[in-house]
């Protein structure tokens, strides 16, 4: 090869790795979020299933009260289903003279989750049920507010993502969640 043919060959090559470089900065289309069957039968059957540690953070407040914060870790194998409530059982009637029992219900929190593995991110489907009790009218059953919301995330390990994020009015919600790959 003579020098101006090994010249040719070397701007030919810079120029190539150069514009394949540039493409690469090209900001694409974000891939859209796979569903969690697309996710897990991506996976080959025989693998054991990833297990990954999901950290919640749900804040929640009305528009001009100090916002409350939850947090909740539920450890998931992929495909598995994780559940976490917290709260109060409370009376719906006030009491009675007649001395029988009133019905009862539960208020707060349930959070529900499952996760499967998307590369080497994680796709995690997030289930919030947020009911509160109000103060009863007097002599009348005590009112229930309930609000209920559900959602998909791909989540980067050890970075948080926001995965659901509601106004009903009445309370604002918020969860984010971060998960970590524990095998």
């Amino acid at each position: 090869m003579n020098t101006a043919t090994m010249i040719a060959a070397t701007a030919l090559s810079t120029t190539l790795v150069g514009s394949l470089a540039l493409s690469g900065c090209v900001p694409a289309r974000p891939a859209p979020c796979p569903s969690l069957s697309e996710a897990t039968a991506a996976k080959p059957p025989d693998s054991p299933p990833h297990v990954y540690r999901l950290e919640f953070s749900v804040t929640s407040g009305e528009a001009n009260a100090t916002p409350l914060r939850e947090q909740f870790i539920l450890n998931l194998a992929e495909r598995q289903h994780g559940d976490v409530a917290v709260g109060r059982n409370v009376a719906l009637q006030p009491a009675g003279t007649g001395g029988g029992g009133s019905p009862r219900a539960d208020v707060g929190l349930r959070l529900g989750a499952d996760c499967a593995a998307s590369g080497e991110d994680v796709l995690v489907q997030v289930r919030l049920e947020a009911t509160d009790a109000e103060a009863a009218p007097a002599g009348g059953p005590v009112p229930i507010h309930k609000a209920t919301g559900s959602s998909d995330v791909l989540v980067r390990p050890g970075q948080p993502a926001l995965a659901l994020r509601m106004d009903d009015g009445h309370r604002q919600y918020e969860v984010n969640v971060t998960a970590t790959r524990l095998r």
